[in-house]
């Protein structure tokens, strides 16, 4: 079960329409995998904060809350977020108002506008 990065505690795992990710009661972070990033933020993102993850080379403080190794830290702009990932793992850690800035952000794919009209 993944651990909190933070608390050290177990995360929950939280269902919506765009997928599912991870969320630590005591602190509000949230795991996503990056392909529910892109449901709920665009591929025009979800591509960019990958290519961010794949540039980085300093780790971070953080460790990942599936493997426990250092994640790295990133930050992005359009919306503006920083943010730690973990490339092997395919997630990333953002705290609760990041992700929810993420979960309200634009629509850029046609897959998504379906899913937002229901």
């Amino acid at each position: 079960m993944p651990t909190c990065p933070i608390c050290s505690l177990p995360l929950e795992n939280v269902r919506h329409r765009e997928g599912l990710f991870y969320r630590c009661a005591r602190c509000d972070g949230r795991a996503a995998p990056i392909p529910h990033v892109r449901r709920i933020a665009g591929d025009r993102f979800a591509a960019r904060l990958l290519r961010l993850l794949r540039l980085a080379r300093a780790p971070g403080k953080l460790n990942c809350a599936f493997c426990a190794k250092p994640m790295v830290p990133v930050t992005a702009g359009e919306p503006a977020i920083s943010a730690h990932g973990c490339l092997a793992c395919n997630v990333v850690w953002l705290d609760g108002p990041t992700f929810e800035t993420l979960a309200g952000g634009v629509v850029e794919t046609t897959n998504s506008l379906a899913s937002q009209a229901t």
